[in-house]
Order: structure tokens, then sequence, then C-alpha cells
């Protein structure tokens, strides 16, 4: 049964492949460099001024854990920056045996409205992991674009959330691509990127259009977020990097 959805998301993905370079038009668009981060030339103190330290996802993810900037399940390197997945040492580990924290950019560090993001990641190919690179509204959180979200071991997916809030009548949750994590390309780096513009979102990997949406999702400046994680699957043999990330680049969609 794995092999066999393994084999639909192989399939899946080079649809999507083939399909995008045919069917998604390169916008001749002017975006200018806004900000950028080499994470491999940083160190806490220098990046506690443009982010702060998200809350440890744990196997309740949603769990309200204290939200502070430190050292648990980050680690800084010449390569960049490393999210581990670590044994909870604290008295809720019955709940969440595990953590790993993330980055998240300050109201004064936020993407402009129009623009692009990108990222340099390295995910690992681990059961039970769950990555994610992500982007909310900086004033109301909702709506919220997944760049990805890394599930376990075998495939991602791209998902946005739109509404106001997540428990809100209106609420609503469109998942419109899951693609195959092949083996090959486990711990390799892979540039992520999100360009938002008045009239649409388009997502793309090593600057391949992998998903557009027509829909305008949010008229704010926006946050972004960077972390590792652990699924609800996790066993005690996930312990270890999540995923790491070398660079991160903000641009501004110029008229």
């Amino acid at each position: 049964m794995e092999q066999l959805t393994n084999t639909f998301y192989q399939i899946r993905w080079w649809f999507l492949v083939l399909i995008n370079r045919y069917t998604f038009k390169e916008d001749n668009s002017n975006f200018t460099l806004y900000k950028e981060w080499d994470f491999s030339q940083t160190d806490f103190p220098s990046l506690s001024e443009d982010f702060r330290f998200t809350p440890p996802w744990g196997k309740k993810v949603n769990k309200n854990h204290p939200a502070k900037f430190d050292e648990r399940g980050i680690q800084i390197t010449s390569q960049g920056i490393i999210f581990n997945n670590l044994i909870n040492p604290d008295d809720d580990n019955d709940e969440s045996p595990f953590i790993c924290g993330g980055i998240i950019s300050r109201k004064t560090n936020s993407l402009p409205t129009f623009g692009k993001v990108e990222a340099l990641i390295k995910i690992h190919r681990r059961s039970g992991n769950f990555p994610a690179f992500w982007a909310t509204d900086v004033k109301n959180v909702m709506p919220e674009i997944d760049i990805y979200e890394f599930f376990g071991k075998d495939y991602m997916a791209s998902n946005i959330h739109y509404g106001t809030r997540y428990d809100s009548p209106k609420y609503k949750f469109q998942q419109p691509s899951n693609f195959y994590f092949p083996p090959k390309l486990d711990q390799v780096w892979l540039k992520w990127g999100c360009e938002f513009y008045p009239n649409k979102i388009v997502i793309k990997i090593n600057d391949i259009p992998v998903y557009q949406t027509s829909k305008v999702t949010m008229s704010n400046d926006r946050t972004i977020w960077v972390n590792g994680g652990v699924y609800y699957n996790a066993i005690f043999k996930d312990v270890g990097p999540s995923s790491e990330v070398k660079f991160l680049k903000y641009y501004k969609l110029e008229d």
C-alpha cells in the first residue's frame, strides 16, 4: 500500500510540473530586494533583533507553550539554522514528548504586502517530522499561507487557510497540492518561494511554479514563519534535525 501511495504522489508531482510549465505564465514583474539574512553569518543576539522564538511544537502542536527566544530546538552553525527535534525536558512531556522551535518575524520585520519571500531550506525526511515555511497577516493572523508543510516521510502540502480566525463560521481550508517528497531529496537544499500580487499568489520550488491561486488573501504586510516540528506519529528515533535554513530574502513588488 505504501508503494502505491508513493507511486501516486510521484505521478501527480510530474503531472503538476509538466502542466505548470505550459500553463503558468511568467510575470514580467519587477521585484527589488528588500531585506535578506544569511543565517550562516549570524548569532542568537543578532537574530533576536528581527525574529522571535516560536513556541516549541510537540505532540499537541497548538499547545500554549511559553514563547521566548532561546536555544531550545534551535542550533546556529556555519551552514545556517538547524531546527532540532528534542525530547521535552519539562513536566508536560507526557502530552508533548518532543519539542522543536522555529523563528517568526517581528512586526518591525514584516514582508511588504505585495512582494516575494524566498528561503533556501533542507528538509530531513523522517517519520513524524513536521517542518513548515509559511506566512500570516501581520495584524489579523488569518489568512494563513503555507508555502509548504512537510508531513511524515513521503509527502508535503501547500495549504491556504481563509477567514478572520480559525474558529470563525466563515473559516475555510484549502489544500491545493500534495507533493511527493522522494528519498533523493532528503537533506538537499531547495529554494522555496512565494510571490504575493494584488490578484494572485504563486508558490515556487527552485523557481518552478507549482501552485497559483487567484484569490486575494490579505491586504496587510505579512509575518513570516520558518520552523521545524514533529507530528503526532513521531517516535523516539525521530530525535534529531528536522530542517535547516541557510538564507531568507524579502523582495518588494515595484509598480
